[in-house]
């Protein structure tokens, strides 16, 4: 870094750049979030995670009216995320063939459906992407 006897460079300048691009409010996350405008690659994909986010809740919404039971949730289970979680109480002529069960626990039978997958697939490409 330096040779013996010089001093270290001062980093003042280059610490205030950095801590300028930063968003404040998102103190105590695990990761440093850049404010909107300063990475517009970063935002094209946070906007897309939540669009994507967006057209999962609504996808909730509709099993749930579906299924008559606003009792059903997402939940993730070792490698699968947003299984729709189905109380064992909805009537078992509810369930569409095309949900793929994927496990169960007491009281809960877990599915994909269709629309799901898609959507799962979608978001795992898009949080892969790098930023």
């Amino acid at each position: 870094l330096t040779t013996p006897g010089e001093t270290l460079p001062e980093l003042g300048e280059l610490f205030s750049f950095f801590e300028a691009q930063v968003d404040k409010t998102k103190k105590g996350t695990e990761a440093l979030v850049p404010l909107p405008g300063v990475f517009p690659k970063y935002d094209s994909v946070t906007a897309q995670i939540k669009e994507v986010e967006d057209r999962l809740k609504n996808h909730l919404r509709e099993q749930r009216e579906r299924l008559q039971c606003f009792g059903v949730k997402f939940v993730d289970c070792v490698k699968d995320i947003f299984l729709l979680e189905v109380p064992d109480s909805v009537k078992k002529s509810l369930i569409p063939d095309e949900y793929e069960k994927r496990s169960q626990k007491k009281g809960f039978v877990r599915y994909y459906a269709p629309e799901n997958k898609e959507l799962v697939l979608e978001m795992q490409v898009l949080i892969s992407l790098p930023a």
